[in-house]
């Protein structure tokens, strides 16, 4: 199927179709920066219908998906930095960007303000055709914390009917894998360089952590971004070392075969009955780091 063409959903599988409705994209200056492949630019210009808006790094744009749905909603989000690259012998206008949630799409439903809008901590390439319009949004920082507390759950607490841009405004990030909504640092406010993005450096170090190396005095190891060391006491799972006596097996008692005439609710009973903490978490290990030994493709504790 044709990427270009804009499906819908409705009851009718013939109509709903149009063509897709993109950006023309215009670079307006000189390159800053090369690297990776990537072209970096200041600023570009985006011919959106009969309109020419020029875009720089820290705007907000909506950005239409590859399979455009009706049932999904185009994504929000900011520019980090504008860029070209080639890829299959074509170029590409591209943006790094740092998508936004809406209020509704978070864990506060539709009790939120439907005028706010959230700073995720996810970012990805897009392409910048896909641009459907530019956002006026505004970030909104709390000046008076103390202030701001009090009026929670308050009419105080309404934010103005013109706050922020006509898109409205932003304010806290939220992080969906627990539900919360933190301040941002100067980091997540502030636009890098161009190429330099925060989430990407963030996430590289988190891989790195990840990685399990040998200290270079050959007495410590890390593991899962800790250190241990010679001498210190571990936790590890219950079937990592084996030891002569082995642990006790969970038995299981049989269903007794039994006349269903005599006993027709018989067939109610499990299979089987299990014994006592047959679903109880085997405890941990407590083990003593006695020695890293490291060859030349891995190393044991």
């Amino acid at each position: 199927m044709d990427p270009e063409i804009e499906i819908y959903l409705n009851d009718n599988a013939d109509k709903g179709q149009r063509q897709r409705v993109g950006a023309s994209v215009k670079w307006n200056s000189d390159p800053v920066k090369t690297s990776n492949s990537k072209t970096y630019y200041k600023e570009v210009t985006l011919k959106l219908g009969l309109w020419n808006e020029k875009v720089v790094p820290g705007q907000y744009l909506l950005i239409s998906p590859e399979d455009e749905h009706r049932s999904v909603p185009h994504y929000p989000c900011r520019i980090l930095s504008l860029f070209t690259m080639t890829l299959r012998r074509k170029v590409k206008n591209m943006a790094h960007v740092q998508f936004l949630a809406r209020g509704e799409n978070t864990i506060l439903g539709m009790t939120s303000d439907p005028r706010e809008w959230f700073l995720l901590e996810e970012c990805e390439e897009v392409i910048l055709e896909y641009v459907l319009r530019i956002l006026d949004i505004e970030y909104l920082p709390v000046e008076d914390f103390a202030k701001w507390r009090k009026s929670g759950g308050t009419k105080a607490a309404i934010m103005k009917e013109d706050a922020g841009g006509k898109d409205r405004w932003w304010r806290l990030l939220y992080q969906p894998e627990f539900g919360r909504f933190p301040f941002p640092d100067k980091d997540t406010i502030n636009i890098n360089v161009p190429g330099e993005c925060y989430l990407c450096d963030k996430r590289i170090k988190e891989q790195e952590d990840r990685e399990e190396i040998v200290g270079e005095d050959g007495k410590s190891v890390r593991i899962q971004g800790s250190w241990y060391y010679v001498g210190q006491l571990l936790m590890i799972t219950d079937s990592t070392i084996r030891f002569k006596i082995p642990a006790k097996v969970p038995k299981s008692y049989p269903k007794a075969e039994v006349d269903t005439k005599m006993y027709p609710e018989h067939w109610r009973k499990p299979t089987a009955y299990e014994s006592d903490h047959v679903d109880t978490w085997q405890p941990f290990q407590i083990e003593r780091l006695e020695q890293v030994v490291k060859t030349r493709s891995e190393f044991f504790i």
